[in-house]
């Protein structure tokens, strides 16, 4: 084929040759010029005329022309026959060719589709599948073909043959299937099938198209679980959610909702509209709405759901809940809402408007002035007192600032800082919170205020409270008081040292006198003479009776009374008491009986003394109006509980009697009755007074019963502790002669300036078997314990030249032994204070004038007793002495055996006394050994300890368990001292054998 001519202007060229012709001489030549033109043996051109103006070539150009217009004849048959060819040949290969050409597409579309295809026959068997099934199910096309279809998805998932059979015949209409498919190692994946009938060569056949949906799966669980979690959490949420569309209509609310809305709770469904909603509720009263206006308010609440406001609306429902409801329109047009019972809270509100109320009405009632500054120290609120107190009117001083109007400008500083510091230091210091300071009036004034401050959170930040009260009279009335008290303390005083000058002024004779009086009535008297004694006894101990009186008084309106809690036997001391008045008794020949309960414990913790002191003065009373029948002391006890009992004693008389209006007013200080029984009284009318005071000092009450002709019942009861154990109580101990053994002997040091008072004590001290030293001042005493050693001495308190707390006080700053002699203080000043101050000064003990000998005599047992301990101490490990005299008897083999012997008694009784536990008898018979062994070889300090020890242990004492360590040590170190003494005698007793003594001590 030659190439395609085109048209160039005037020109044309047969590109196949390229030589120029002349366009009229080959006029077929121009209608071929945009034909297509046969190649041929020849060549043929067209050229340009002016080409044909070279010589010799006219003819030869002619031939050609002739030539080609053979040519070109026969190419047109040609075309023709070729034309007719082509024609035939399209009819008959165009649609193979376009069969083919779909089959090809089909082809690539089944080979590239994603989802898998498979056709198979009524039977199930597997016909055809795409390369999409060899992917989903990897496995190839050659292992599926021919299989049956429960091969891609078995029967027990998904019957497809048991679809196929109810499927009718030919339908057309594809059905839609979710199955699982098995692959690989039996792995299961879902599938969704899409299944259709066809009928291809008279056979019916299925095509299945399958979707591997795994994916897909996946993600609608997570959307699934998105939304049950989703919706979990709305349903667990405390307050209502709800969700309406753009169309208004319920897509999704919690059940919290219709629990608020229950009133119409069948409505609140997914779909309905909240207007229906809204109205229907209104309708059956689920709203608290205003008569007459319901549908204004549906139309409210509309417009209000449609464009929400910025701040939530508040409903009031029928059961009286409230509700704050919050909504927000969203930009695709859905509502979302949040209800939240606000009950709780409306109900508080209620409640802090009415405790606002009360406390307006508080602080406007208020006595004291009450302001509130806030962090600028301006004044925000002002109170109607503090109106009445200042002079400002409320109006003129809120939002001033307090310095320079209530505060003066003076302290403008310093009342700066202190609100600062109550403000911005959590309150500051009590200092800071309560003041005294001066005030400023409107009018200029000043006056005297007490002020507390405290720090309180405002809605706009601090605040400083502030309660004032004018003290102005009450500073006045305070200094006035203040002047009264000091002068009552002057005369307190004044009538204290008058009482403590009166005491001893009055004792020191009567100390003298009734000693006198004890030693008359030991003499040779005849019968007016022991008349006369007998009577000036009575007056002296009247008058005793009546000082002490005036000095418990003294004390009891001090408050300076001490009681002092100990062990007594209450059937002892009844029965003392029952002893000391009997012989009156019997001179009025009346019959005094003492009772005591057999419920009342044996021992109980209380004062005796001054248990004994009412008793005495309620049996005294009792003895002196009865002039017939009887008096009885009655002991009881009742609600005995946790070691602890009430305890009740009764004096009680055949005397006249008190008249039942009276029975309150004998109780009264300085208070006697005007009767038959004041008739006989010889006492100043505080003996009552006192005992009242005693027994309330102690915890108890006491009360009269009594009738005009009766006779009278004195009671008071006392909780009192039970002693735990038996205990020796100094004051039930009787007085015998173990007493008067124990102080035999005994070096005593008398200092004392009165005479009388000298002789007397002398003498009974010497009747009881003391050496006694006099002096007659503290300096004396002071040169006397320089010259000789006593045991005790007895040291008048108020004494010339140096009195007894000062040469007390000189004593005990002494270095040597001599300062811790005991030190009994012997005077007749009673007083607490003196007391107080003797033993703060060194003494030991306090004896008081007129002396009883009885009570002396323990004082000194007990001084000497401390004394003997105190020396127990420091007494020699051994006494060589006495070791030595007890080897000197013995022959050398005799004496080495023995002290093998004592060494090996020794180690067994400190085993014993290691491993005694609370095992007491085995304690008893160590310390019986060791008391014995300490004895006989000079181990002066341990044969004391091992024999209070066992004295103990003989007794049944607990507490000697505790010294069991002590005696160990004791013995370990009385060892150690033997073998350095027997080290030093040996020499002068003779060879010791140590091997047995050293390895008994050892071992």
């Amino acid at each position: 084929m030659a190439k395609r001519c085109w048209h160039s202007g005037r020109r044309y060229s047969l590109l196949a040759c390229g030589l120029p012709v002349h366009l009229a001489l080959l006029p077929a030549i121009a209608h071929a010029a945009d034909t297509q033109i046969p190649a041929s043996g020849g060549q043929a051109g067209v050229f340009a005329l002016a080409d044909l103006m070279v010589p010799g070539l006219g003819l030869a150009l002619l031939m050609l022309g002739f030539g080609l217009g053979i040519a070109h004849s026969r190419w047109r048959l040609a075309c023709r026959l070729r034309e007719e060819e082509s024609r035939r040949l399209t009819d008959i290969e165009m649609p193979r060719r376009r069969a083919e050409d779909r089959e090809a597409r089909l082809q690539a579309i089944l080979d590239w589709m994603g989802e898998g295809l498979v056709t198979f026959d009524e039977l199930g068997k597997i016909e055809f599948v795409n390369p999409a099934i060899e992917r989903m199910f990897r496995c190839s096309g050659t292992e599926l073909v021919g299989a049956g279809i429960s091969r891609l998805v078995p029967v027990e998932r998904r019957d497809l043959l048991k679809i196929v059979a109810a499927k009718p015949p030919a339908s057309g209409v594809a059905v839609a299937i979710d199955a699982e498919g098995v692959r690989g190692e039996g792995e299961y994946f879902p599938l969704e099938i899409s299944l259709t009938e066809y009928r291809f060569g008279g056979r019916r056949l299925f095509a299945a198209l399958f979707r591997d949906v795994s994916e897909r799966r996946t993600a609608e669980n997570r959307v699934h679980e998105a939304e049950a979690r989703l919706r979990e959490a709305i349903e667990f949420l405390p307050d209502a959610f709800v969700l309406y569309d753009a169309d208004d209509r319920l897509v999704i609310c919690n059940e919290r909702y219709r629990e608020l809305y229950r009133t119409s709770a069948d409505l609140i469904v997914p779909g309905m509209r909240f207007e229906h909603i809204i109205r229907q509720g209104a309708n059956r009263g689920q709203y608290r709405i205003p008569e007459g206006d319901r549908e204004a308010w549906i139309r409210r609440r509309m417009d209000m759901h449609r464009n929400p406001p910025e701040e939530p609306l508040e409903q009031n429902l029928d059961d009286g809940r409230w509700l704050r409801v919050f909504e927000r329109r969203m930009p695709d047009g859905r509502t979302v809402g949040f209800r939240i019972d606000i009950t709780e809270l409306k109900l508080r509100q209620a409640e802090l408007e009415r405790s606002e109320g009360r406390l307006r009405a508080l602080v406007s009632g208020a006595l004291d002035a009450i302001i509130i500054l806030d962090e600028a120290c301006h004044v925000v609120d002002f109170n109607p007192a503090a109106e009445r107190i200042s002079g400002y009117r409320r109006d003129e001083i809120v939002g001033r600032p307090v310095v320079g109007t209530l505060v003066p400008e003076r302290h403008r500083e310093m009342a700066e800082a202190r609100f600062r510091r109550i403000m911005n230091e959590e309150g500051g210091s009590e200092a800071d919170r309560r003041i005294n300071s001066r005030a400023r009036r409107r009018d200029g004034s000043e006056f005297h205020c007490e002020i507390a401050m405290n720090c309180a959170m405002g809605p706009n930040g601090k605040l400083l409270i502030a309660f004032a009260r004018d003290v102005t009279e009450e500073r006045a009335k305070a200094a006035a008081l203040q002047e009264a008290k000091i002068r009552a303390e002057d005369a307190n005083r004044a009538k204290a040292n008058f009482l403590a000058m009166m005491s001893h002024e009055i004792r020191t004779p009567l100390n003298a006198v009734m000693g006198i009086l004890d030693f008359l009535r030991d003499s040779p008297l005849n019968s007016r003479q022991r008349r006369y004694v007998r009577t000036a006894t009575d007056s002296a101990t009247a008058l005793l009776n009546i000082l002490n009186d005036i000095l418990d008084l003294s004390r009891l309106e001090a408050r300076r009374l001490d009681f002092i809690n100990k062990p007594f036997a209450p059937r002892t001391l009844a029965q003392g008491v029952r002893d000391l008045f009997m012989a009156r008794a019997e001179e009025k020949r009346l019959t005094f009986t003492v009772t005591v309960d057999p419920g009342v414990p044996a021992r109980l913790v209380g004062d005796a003394g001054r248990i004994r002191q009412v008793l005495i003065n309620l049996v005294g009373n009792a003895i002196k109006f009865t002039e017939a029948g009887n008096v009885n002391i009655h002991v009881s006890a009742a609600d005995e509980r946790e070691g602890r009992a009430n305890v009740s004693f009764v004096v009680s008389d055949t005397g006249p009697g008190i008249a039942p209006q009276l029975t309150e007013v004998v109780f009264q200080k300085f208070t006697t009755l005007d009767n038959s029984r004041a008739g006989n009284a010889d006492g100043v009318g505080l003996g009552l007074a006192i005992c009242r005071e005693l027994v309330e000092g102690m915890g108890g009450t006491i009360a009269l019963e009594s009738a005009l002709g009766e006779g009278c019942r004195f009671s008071f009861a006392l909780d009192l502790a039970i002693a735990a154990r038996p205990l020796a109580d100094e004051d039930e101990r009787k007085v015998d002669s173990a007493d008067i053994e124990a102080i035999a002997g005994a070096r005593v040091l008398l200092a004392e300036d009165n005479r009388t008072n000298r002789m007397m004590t002398v003498d009974l001290l010497e009747r009881w078997g003391c050496r006694v030293d006099c002096v007659a001042d503290g300096r004396e005493a002071l040169q006397a314990l320089d010259r000789k050693t006593y045991d005790v001495v007895l040291m008048d308190v108020s004494m010339p030249v140096l009195d007894g707390v000062s040469a007390t006080q000189a004593i005990r700053a002494r270095g040597d032994k001599v300062a811790e002699i005991p030190i009994i203080a012997f005077t007749a000043h009673a007083l607490v204070e003196e007391r107080d101050r003797a033993l703060q000064a060194g003494m030991s003990d306090f004896v008081t004038k007129p002396v009883s000998p009885p009570d002396l005599l323990r004082r000194l047992v007990d001084a000497l007793q401390l004394s003997r301990e105190a020396e127990g101490e420091n007494a020699p490990l051994i006494d060589r002495e006495v070791l030595k005299d007890v080897l000197d008897n013995l022959s050398g083999e005799t004496r080495n055996r023995v002290l093998a012997q004592f060494m090996q008694d020794m180690r067994e009784k400190r085993q014993d006394l290691m491993t005694c536990g609370g095992d007491i008898a085995k304690v008893e018979r160590a310390t019986h050994v060791l008391n014995s062994l300490a004895g006989t070889f000079g181990a002066e300090a341990l044969f004391r300890l091992s024999d209070e020890a066992n004295r103990a242990a003989l007794a049944g004492d607990a507490g000697v368990l505790a010294e069991a360590p002590h005696l160990v040590n004791l013995i370990d170190a009385t060892l150690a001292a033997l073998i350095e003494a027997l080290a030093i005698l040996e020499a002068d007793v003779g060879e010791i054998d140590w091997d047995p003594i050293l390895s008994s001590r050892a071992s």
